[in-house]
């Protein structure tokens, strides 16, 4: 069995039909589809799930830094978007999701060609799983850190 925590309820959907498991290597089905198997409109919609990613993660992570940039310098403020730590940090960050989206596209071709099959345990830990919910641990984290140390 694979677990999925979908943020907002939405999926790019791309990926393995089915991963073999770890124990039985008997394949369990995913529920996506590799990029050469996909139709128009699967592939635009990775493409407008891949903007939304990008713009929420870009957002989040902006937010994140500027407000630990504000606790280290001891001065929490509200969100100033005229300050360098937002702009910058949202747009490398939105900037990265689209690069780890364009590569799980390549990945997706590769197993096509090649015939490679995920097990459950690449498929977690590879970046074609809740990708989103690792990044946003990784935030939390930061966050925490931030508000702990310099509160």
């Amino acid at each position: 069995m694979v677990i999925e925590v979908r943020m907002l309820a939405l999926c790019s959907q791309l990926g393995p039909p089915d991963v073999d498991c770890i124990y039985c290597r008997q394949p369990v089905a995913v529920g996506r589809s590799e990029w050469s198997d996909q139709s128009w409109k699967g592939r635009s919609w990775y493409v407008i799930i891949t903007m939304i990613y990008a713009a929420l993660v870009g957002s989040l992570t902006g937010w994140v830094v500027h407000q630990s940039i504000a606790r280290w310098n001891k001065n929490p403020t509200n969100l100033d978007l005229r300050s360098w730590a937002f702009p910058v940090t949202a747009g490398i960050a939105g900037s990265l999701v689209i690069l780890l989206q364009v590569y799980r596209i390549y990945a997706s071709r590769r197993r096509s060609l090649t015939g490679y099959r995920l097990t459950q345990a690449d498929f977690f830990f590879d970046l074609q799983w809740n990708l989103h919910l690792k990044y946003l641990f990784l935030l939390i984290w930061i966050g925490a850190i931030a508000m702990i140390k310099f509160q």
